[in-house]
């Protein structure tokens, strides 16, 4: 068989890419990777007190699982590989994942207007729901307003509708911070409507739809939507005061459905990665569409998809998909690098600044790179 020069360079490339790939740290000697990963934790828990799980795997095998400090300060339980932690804002690339079940089934597409699900909600015609998926709506970040501090602080069940009824009426009465698709800002505002709008297509609570449509199909049976009327058992949250650990502020996660209201574990985060990897739930054209790197974030080298960062790191060596997460009392970062099958996971269930750098550091030793 007789292959043309481009195709002969590009056998030749893979080729040379899996053999770098094999040479890699994680994959010829995950032994020595867990032992650098666990005594460089182990130095940073020395040093700061973080309360954490870590995880580290090579697709579905986890190389390196490690727990630190707390779940329960008070009553001195002690944080395990297995203890569910708060995702934050790592829910909202499962909410765009909920979103695409939907548009494989033709029950919506991201391309419809919000007007089509959400009438008469403000500025709903010129708002296309990849634009809520991508932060390029130019609707306000509500989280960060006033108007909505007593919903947020309510020791109560508050609704989806309640809540979007709170925005239909601040929202009404405030330009949009630009045209859509025209900028981009971080919001949380565009992930909790998607919540709403699943909700409305599917015909049932966000929280129900994630556990059936989304986690089940994926086996992440740790995995669950936090609400105020449901006592579910997971870390709880601190903000460190010295030597001292302090409960963080409540805030009713119904009011972060969509954006930042998901609870996990690093081994179902790795059982996520692995059914993306394998087009389990999603297609590969949904994962595309995820993985999309349409949208720059201003004065970042990453793009914006849907629901995660994607870039190159290392000197361009690598493509990563990751985002953070960060609420009262909590700090996550989930990492993957999908060509490589690399997975790093660290949930924390302290307020902490390093976790970016902690994340970034284990990945260095799991590929050999130099800092």
């Amino acid at each position: 068989m007789k292959f043309g020069i481009t195709t002969t360079l590009l056998i030749m490339m893979v080729l040379a890419s899996q053999a770098h790939a094999d040479e890699l740290p994680f994959k010829s000697d995950p032994q020595a990777v867990a032992a650098q990963v666990k005594a460089y934790v182990d130095q940073v828990h020395k040093d700061q007190g973080i309360f954490a799980t870590v995880v580290v795997a090579d697709n579905a095998k986890v190389i390196h699982a490690q727990s630190l400090g707390y779940r329960d300060v008070e009553h001195k339980r002690r944080n395990t590989v297995d203890t569910p932690s708060k995702l934050a804002s790592i829910t909202k690339q499962f909410t765009a994942v909920g979103l695409l079940v939907l548009q494989q089934e033709g029950r919506l597409s991201v391309h419809d207007t919000l007007e089509q699900h959400v009438p008469g909600f403000p500025y709903a015609k010129q708002i296309r729901l990849h634009h809520l998926l991508q932060h390029t709506s130019g609707l306000p970040n509500y989280v960060e307003m006033r108007e909505f501090d007593e919903l947020m602080g309510a020791s109560r069940d508050v609704s989806s509708d309640e809540l979007i009824g709170k925005m239909y009426e601040v929202f009404t009465d405030r330009p949009l911070e630009f045209e859509p698709g025209q900028g981009w800002r971080y919001s949380d505002t565009g992930f909790t409507i998607l919540a709403f709008v699943i909700e409305r297509v599917a015909n049932m609570p966000y929280a129900d739809f994630m556990k059936t449509r989304v986690f089940g199909p994926m086996d992440m049976r740790s995995s669950f939507i936090d609400r105020f009327a449901v006592h579910r058992d997971y870390a709880k949250g601190y903000i460190q005061k010295g030597s001292d650990y302090e409960e963080a502020p409540f805030i009713n996660m119904n009011c972060a459905s969509g954006s930042g209201s998901m609870v996990s574990t690093g081994f179902d985060m790795v059982k996520y990665h692995t059914a993306l990897q394998t087009n389990k739930l999603l297609s590969k054209e949904s994962l595309m569409l995820v993985e999309n790197e349409d949208v720059p974030i201003p004065n970042d080298s990453f793009h914006y998809g849907y629901g995660v960062a994607i870039g190159r790191v290392y000197s361009g060596a690598y493509r990563v998909v990751n985002h953070m997460g960060g609420i009262n009392g909590y700090s996550s970062m989930f990492q993957r690098f999908p060509e490589l099958g690399l997975v790093v996971v660290v949930l924390m269930n302290v307020k902490s600044s390093s976790i970016g750098a902690m994340v970034d550091k284990i990945s260095r030793i799991a590929l050999g790179e130099e800092e």
